[in-house]
């Protein structure tokens, strides 16, 4: 099982990530460190927001459906 979030706050605990995330009240601020950072890690994995576009139905993916035939050191 693999994590492939950006951890970028803990709703459990209403823990931020300093520069990146606060918490208010009512909802969560986001900085724009996480829009450039969100925009680089679309860039980066594309094939895995693509598969999970296609997929969305699924909420359980395996590494093998979306890189078929490559090992875990790719």
């Amino acid at each position: 099982k693999v994590n492939v979030g950006l951890n970028l706050k803990f709703n459990k605990k209403n823990e931020e990530v300093p520069g990146y995330t606060k918490r208010t009240e009512k909802e969560w601020l986001y900085s724009a460190a996480v829009e450039e950072l969100l925009a680089e890690y679309l860039e980066r994995f594309s094939e895995l927001f693509d598969f999970v576009a296609r997929n969305s139905h699924d909420d359980v993916f395996y590494e093998d459906d979306i890189w078929p035939g490559e090992d875990e050191n790719g």
